[in-house]
């Protein structure tokens, strides 16, 4: 699928009463550290304009360790002075708390922005944030806000522009998705029809028809409509999305050649990209088709994205695939470490490795943690019975041995 610690050498009595004066200077540093990050905050209050804005939030999560320092400091700011950010300072925060996956900042920057916006009677920004808000809450599996965000947004009496008329569908749509991932399907089926009607030629309305389906597993009927888009339209950024998209349903169905040759026509024209190479490199492992490439595709991506916890699990899938138990550990550990391992499959595999070291009860204890983490898509609730068999196998083997 889909941190370092450096420590320092103790010291002796002697050599630690001698280095006084230098502790206490250093003691300086991280009032000194915090202020230069106060100063940098500040000066996000003369951004303006969409591209310097932007610029500022890609330059921002580029360290995902300073991008949480930021934000902790950025935090404590707010709480100590209600207009500490304006609005297009707390734009950037919220953003960055997005992409590093903090629930509690972007919290705090998405109430500034909304609050914002209203004194500012500006429904274009209020729009933006609660479209930035609604994608941290989904990206963290929160659905029920997410939903809660969603309505709230949509049932506002919103002034009636073209920017607000749009940003209104598109979080229809988002709204249809996270209502299905509730669980909700009727509901979710019952919020596309009107769209269905009013935009039937709309991309956006097809693609989400076909993310219903493969939700469902219906596979057949989403690759019909993910086909039929490819071969209509003569857009090169979409025809990438949608042959990535085939990859998706094709992998999920089990037909690996089909998802193959999609991820290999957009690794023709894009080699060196982490995604298409670790998308394609687990399939393979994920099938125990050449493991040698495969894993050489996923290094490639983990050495281009070495905290992302997708392709680290790919790494450890890999590696276990090729019976490299502990080798497989050590990334798939780490995998779950990240803001972005909280998946059930990642603790699946975990728990397999872990079985394979002979450790029954941290397999045990990850697997339990891999069912609770399943949604209600098809393919969750297929894991989720392939766990709860693994479970079983591993009781009955613990009752056994007593």
């Amino acid at each position: 699928m889909n941190l370092e610690r450096i420590g320092l050498p103790c010291m002796s009595a002697i050599v630690a009463l001698l280095l006084l004066p230098c502790i206490g200077a250093g003691q300086d540093k991280p009032a000194a550290d915090e202020s230069a990050l106060r100063r940098e905050l500040q000066e996000l209050n003369l951004v303006v304009g969409d591209d310097p804005i932007q610029a500022k939030i890609e330059a921002l999560t580029a360290d995902a360790a300073r991008a949480k320092k930021l934000l902790a400091a950025a935090s404590k700011m707010a709480k100590e002075k209600a207009d500490a950010f304006n609005y297009n300072a707390a734009f950037v925060l919220l953003s960055v708390a997005r992409h590093v996956r903090d629930v509690d900042s972007g919290r705090v920057f998405f109430e500034i922005c909304e609050s914002t916006a209203r004194k500012l009677q500006s429904e274009n920004k209020r729009a933006s944030a609660f479209d930035e808000w609604t994608d941290l809450l989904l990206a963290t599996r929160k659905y029920k806000e997410a939903q809660q965000a969603a309505k709230q947004f949509l049932e506002s009496r919103a002034e009636d522009t073209e920017e607000v008329r749009v940003a209104r569908v598109l979080m229809m749509f988002k709204l249809i998705r996270v209502t299905a991932l509730l669980g909700q399907m009727d509901e979710a089926e019952k919020l596309l029809e009107p769209l269905k009607k009013l935009f039937p030629d709309s991309v956006l309305t097809q693609e989400t028809e076909a993310w219903l389906y493969q939700f469902q597993g219906k596979y057949d009927e989403a690759a019909k409509i993910y086909e039929k888009l490819l071969d209509k339209t003569d857009n090169e950024r979409l025809q990438d999305a949608l042959h990535y998209a085939l990859s998706g349903v094709y992998a999920e169905a089990g037909n690996v050649d089909k998802a193959a040759e999609h991820l290999q026509i957009l690794l023709k024209k894009n080699p060196d990209s982490p995604r298409y190479n670790n998308d394609l490199g687990y399939i393979w492992a994920d099938h125990d088709r050449n493991l040698e490439q495969a894993e050489k595709m996923i290094r490639k991506a983990v050495d281009k994205e070495p905290q992302n916890g997708a392709y680290l699990d790919s790494l450890g899938w890999v590696l276990y695939k090729k019976k490299q138990y502990q080798d497989a550990l050590k990334y798939l550990e780490k995998a779950v470490s990240l803001p972005d391992g909280e998946h059930p499959e990642i603790y699946d595999h975990l728990g397999d490795v872990y079985l394979k070291l002979g450790h029954k009860e941290k397999a045990i204890a990850a697997w339990r943690k891999a069912i609770e983490l399943c949604e209600n898509n098809f393919r969750d609730r297929k894991r989720k019975q392939a766990i709860e068999h693994k479970l079983q196998q591993a009781g009955a083997a613990q009752a056994g041995q007593q």
